[in-house]
């Protein structure tokens, strides 16, 4: 699969695609995904790869966000290319999606990983999350959160600089959505 070329303004190595991957079967038979870059869509003679996702221990059924960044890249591609490399037999194959892709610049500031919500009571919860390692350490965290479906921008804030925040005197027996931002200083 090939996305659309980049505009001739944007350099690749300043890029990144974000997407959602979904393997179907128990098989093992294609165990990696190659997302890689090339000038000519036609063709795999000019594919650079950049990251190679391993597919074999991904649970089945199951939805993973994958990042792969192209800041290492020198060349002067301008299509990014998913590449699954032919499966080492053709009694079976393991299928599998690829949706929800988005190409966007590099932040200079990641998001949070691993975000949990522990601790739950009717009107209480503890919420954590994990730094992404490629962002220098960051000032601290803003937090926004609400009852679900609320309009980022109207929701509750606060703001931390530890990686757990416990929220208090919530609404009984209601959703509430949640959004963890680092805050880089700019």
């Amino acid at each position: 699969m090939v996305l659309p070329p980049i505009d001739e303004s944007l350099t690749m190595s300043d890029l990144m695609v974000n997407f959602q991957l979904k393997r179907t079967t128990t098989t093992t038979h294609i165990t990696n995904l190659v997302v890689g870059v090339t000038t000519d869509y036609t063709s795999t003679a000019g594919f650079v790869p950049v990251d190679t996702i391993d597919l074999s221990s991904a649970p089945t059924g199951s939805v993973h966000n994958i990042e792969v960044s192209f800041a290492n890249y020198t060349g002067t591609g301008t299509y990014v290319l998913f590449y699954a490399p032919a499966p080492t037999t053709t009694s079976t194959y393991n299928a599998f999606y690829v949706d929800d892709i988005t190409l966007r610049a590099i932040p200079s500031c990641f998001w949070p990983t691993d975000v949990v919500v522990s601790e739950v009571s009717s009107e209480d919860a503890t919420i954590a999350w994990t730094p992404d390692t490629r962002t220098s350490s960051p000032d601290g965290w803003n937090i926004e959160y609400g009852i679900h479906g609320f309009t980022r921008g109207n929701g509750e804030l606060e703001y931390v600089t530890d990686t757990t925040i416990s929220l208090y005197n919530l609404l009984p027996n209601t959703e509430y959505d949640i959004y963890v931002s680092a805050d880089c200083g700019s």
